[in-house]
């Protein structure tokens, strides 16, 4: 689903900025049929390694990878600029207690605070990398506010360029249903018998 959120077109520069093992690479691949860039970012090149390995497997020649940490700035000559950029963010990983029972034991309230601010950290070290109208997707496994709706407040904030696509995203009807009247796309465990996954697509204007 973040996948179709960030919507990917053939030729398109993208960046996969915390790509971890490469799932959603893989996916955003396939949707662009080995057409444009893909950048995958990270910071363990054990993970990016991986990566590699699975997009030999499934044929993506056209991604290639990056080891870099997102609590350090980025700058466009380094990077390049991209048209679309998928930030599935470092998180508390609360949406997916069904299958990590044990996370429960390890976040605490005190914790949030300190997910936040990397999170917005995070999302303003990639706004120079973005070009002018281009697609900024933010997800994470998490359905707490603290990391949903007063991230991207605080982002929006201090970053005027930027508003939330609510209408030009390409759902069928059922997934469009689980979009909210602000443009949050929310999955629920009890409701939805998925993961408990938050995630928002911003549009820069210029």
């Amino acid at each position: 689903l973040v996948g179709y959120l960030l919507d990917p077109q053939p030729g398109d520069h993208v960046l996969d900025a915390c790509a971890g093992l490469g799932g959603k690479t893989g996916h955003i691949a396939q949707m662009m049929n080995n057409q444009g860039r893909i950048l995958a970012l990270d910071n363990s090149s054990d993970k990016l390694k991986r990566l590699r390995h699975e997009m030999e497997r499934i044929g993506a020649t056209h991604v290639s990878t990056r080891t870099h940490d997102l609590n350090t700035p980025t700058k466009p000559e380094e990077f390049g600029t991209f048209d679309r950029i998928l930030l599935d963010a470092p998180c508390s990983g609360l949406g997916v207690l069904r299958r990590n029972p044990d996370t429960k034991w390890r976040v605490f309230p005190s914790d949030f605070g300190r997910y936040q601010a990397r999170q917005i950290q995070f999302l303003e070290n990639l706004v120079p990398l973005l070009k002018p109208a281009g697609t900024l997707v933010y997800a994470v496994c998490s359905l707490e506010p603290e990391e949903n709706e007063q991230v991207i407040a605080s982002f929006l904030e201090r970053q005027p360029t930027f508003f939330i696509e609510k209408e030009e995203i390409p759902f069928p009807p059922p997934i469009r249903a689980m979009l909210t009247e602000q443009g949050f796309l929310r999955t629920f465990p009890h409701e939805n018998d998925m993961d408990g996954f938050f995630s928002v697509c911003l549009k820069r204007k210029i």
